[in-house]
């Protein structure tokens, strides 16, 4: 029986990344034992293919730390979840989030949703 992926999703702006967020998506990878940290850029955002052209780089040399740019123009955060499970398939899925993300989570009215599908860290 082939064993499940750990797959952790990290939305944010990212503008720039930086090397706190990369430290703390290693982090979280090496504590929770995540097989992918996903850094998800949204494209409604300013520069978002820039964005996302740059965070590339910096996690070039980071095997276990991905990025990926969302299709959706707008996304909430269970569509930011939908489209990053769209993506890699069945896996366990973990929301990292900072202050911000979690404050707009809290707000939007969809935490309980979100918790139903995913793990929150």
């Amino acid at each position: 029986m082939d064993q499940v992926q750990k797959i952790a999703i990290f939305p944010g702006s990212f503008n720039p990344v930086h090397e706190g967020q990369v430290l703390f998506a290693e982090a979280a990878a090496d504590n929770y034992g995540f097989d992918e940290v996903v850094f998800v850029l949204e494209a409604a955002m300013v520069d978002s293919k820039k964005r996302a052209s740059m965070l590339n780089v910096a996690l070039a040399d980071h095997p276990k730390l991905t990025g990926m740019l969302l299709q959706a123009e707008e996304a909430d955060a269970f569509g930011l979840v939908e489209e990053v499970v769209a993506a890699k398939g069945r896996a366990e899925y973990t929301l990292l989030l900072g202050s911000g993300e979690f404050e707009q989570l809290i707000n939007s009215g969809e935490a309980m949703h979100i918790a139903e599908g995913a793990n929150l860290v």
